[in-house]
């Protein structure tokens, strides 16, 4: 990530989290690095991959509590028929805090199978 994202209960775009990937099979891998704060607590933090304009099923998802900090990941198998944009997304279920998704350890990254 290029830039901290503020959770809010839409899921918005993580700057600098996004890949252009040609058609091929692939693993891609999100480590989502997730900042609670007081007024969150007991929502969850949500990350999420959208190939092209689709949202994929499995998802990386952090307890939110006053002050906590959890790096989680999710891995995807995806398979691209032409060339895709791959971008991570974070939300939270609930709150009205500040929590966050930090610039520190959240990333995406694939690996090409065929």
């Amino acid at each position: 990530a290029t830039s901290t994202l503020i959770l809010t209960t839409s899921a918005q775009d993580i700057a600098g989290a996004t890949l252009s990937l040609s058609g091929g099979t692939y693993l891609i891998i999100g480590i989502f690095d997730i900042v609670g704060a007081a007024l969150d607590a007991g929502s969850m933090g949500v990350g999420e991959l959208v190939v092209g304009s689709v949202v994929e099923a499995a998802q990386a998802i952090a307890y939110l509590q006053a002050t906590s900090r959890s790096t989680v990941s999710q891995t995807w198998s995806v398979t691209l028929a032409s060339a895709t944009t791959c971008k991570l997304t974070g939300r939270k279920t609930g709150g009205t805090g500040a929590s966050q998704m930090t610039v520190v350890h959240t990333t995406i990254m694939a690996v090409r199978l065929s």
